[in-house]
């Protein structure tokens, strides 16, 4: 409250109570494929290797899941999402992942319905020699975009040369959800005496894209000098200024060796040769995404925390404003009413004597309707309806309006006399 020292006017900033947005992570790298161990149920978030190789068994020589997850964590990725598929024969195939009857039972890549945030899709190579196929990269595409996440897709391994647009066009189709890296990585293999291998880039750079978020922001381009890769020892192919240009054009970003170090060298998405699209541009497409996930699960929340609150609140109290106060003599009345209403409710007889009472036509007498030890004559001093009922509920309201209360002479009223709150036990019409 400010101080108030002289005549005038003040003002007051009070908290509204609103619900702040808050930015989604932006880094979650999820991945997709066999491991030697671990849950099938459900992913499992990890946050270092060494948590890997705990849940998940570490590096297998035929499950390049392993080594993408390694070169993801060597390159500053923080969290990551492990989705385990079992290959239905000795390696993994395309129809473990995305064979449409997997859907409806949450298993292959549909098995990350049950996680509820990412934004990094990496599906490393079905095997050491088998790559991905269409099949999978149109699904995993389609999936990406309803998720708002970014797929990172890995160049075949017969593309020894630079490759063309027919290339491209028969790897996968155009999206703003996907981006294309060539050529493949050449690292020591620990598991074959540290000889140089060659690996599929998805890992690492995923995890680039993880240390540039942390640094700079969604927005930053994962591209350039300072996004070298780590870990590494050169590349399966060396590409010119020109073919990396030609490359760029065509929405694939080139890897380099510049000054000693294998940086990424761009950041287009395969949304096309459309000049005028912005979302032909990594970072913008990241940065709508992160945007559109951020607005939209902050108002779910709102909305949850609204519910909340309104729930059994008074419309007033919902618009800020206390309640009215209700007059006493007004919730006397209620209440008195309320409870000449409940004793009146609480008449049931049994529905075939009652039926013996009534007539069907004209007044009569109800004698189901008789308190227990009374006479006939004072059965008699109910009157009856003009149709028959089930039950004696609502006999007294629909009485006559002429009939009288025995016990104080007033008028019966359509709800019972006030004073005679007890008709129920003690009739006397």
């Amino acid at each position: 409250m400010p101080e108030t020292v002289a005549p005038g006017v003040y003002v007051e900033e009070t908290g509204a109570g609103a619900h702040v947005i808050a930015g989604v992570p932006t880094s979650m790298a999820a991945f997709v494929g066999a491991t030697e161990a671990g849950p099938v149920a459900a992913p499992r978030i990890v946050h270092s290797f060494a948590e890997f190789e705990a849940q998940f068994g570490g590096l297998v020589v035929e499950m390049p899941l392993g080594y993408a997850v390694q070169q993801y964590f060597a390159n500053g990725g923080r969290d990551a999402l492990i989705a385990r598929v079992v290959p239905s024969g000795p390696t993994l195939t395309d129809a473990d992942l995305s064979n449409p009857a997997l859907e409806a039972q949450q298993r292959g890549l549909w098995l990350l319905d049950h996680a509820e945030h990412f934004n990094i899709l990496c599906i490393p190579p079905l095997a050491r020699s088998t790559d991905v196929g269409r099949a999978t990269w149109d699904v995993a595409v389609a999936y990406a975009a309803r998720r708002r996440a970014m797929v990172i897709v890995d160049a075949p391994a017969a593309w020894t040369a630079a490759p063309t647009t027919s290339d491209i066009t028969a790897l996968l189709g155009a999206s703003p959800n996907a981006a294309l890296y060539y050529p493949r990585l050449q690292a020591a293999d620990p598991l074959r005496g540290n000889q140089v291998a060659s690996f599929a880039p998805c890992g690492a750079v995923a995890g680039i894209y993880a240390r540039t978020d942390a640094s700079r922001g969604v927005w930053k381009a994962p591209a350039g000098a300072q996004a070298n890769v780590l870990g590494v020892e050169g590349l399966s192919a060396t590409l010119s200024d020109a073919q990396l240009s030609a490359l760029n054009a065509m929405g694939v970003n080139g890897l380099r060796a510049l000054s000693g170090a294998v940086v990424l060298w761009g950041a287009r998405t395969l949304a096309g040769d459309d000049v005028a699209d912005p979302f032909k541009f990594v970072p913008l497409r990241r940065l709508d995404l992160f945007i559109e996930d951020s607005i939209t699960r902050g108002l779910q929340g709102h909305l949850r925390a609204e519910r909340a609150v309104a729930v059994g609140a008074h419309p007033r109290e919902r618009c800020g404003f206390p309640a009215r106060a209700v007059p006493a003599r007004r919730a006397a009345g209620r209440q008195t009413g309320g409870s000449v209403f409940r004793a009146l409710r609480r008449l049931d007889h049994d529905a075939a004597g009652h039926r013996s009472g009534h007539r069907q036509a004209g007044g009569g007498i109800c004698a189901a309707s008789a308190p227990p030890n009374s006479s006939s004559s004072a059965s008699a001093a109910w009157p009856g309806i003009s149709r028959a009922r089930a039950s004696c509920r609502g006999i007294i309201a629909s009485a006559p309006r002429a009939t009288r209360c025995a016990s104080c002479g007033m008028a019966r009223r359509s709800r019972g006399c006030a004073a005679c709150a007890g008709l129920a036990s003690s009739p006397s019409w």
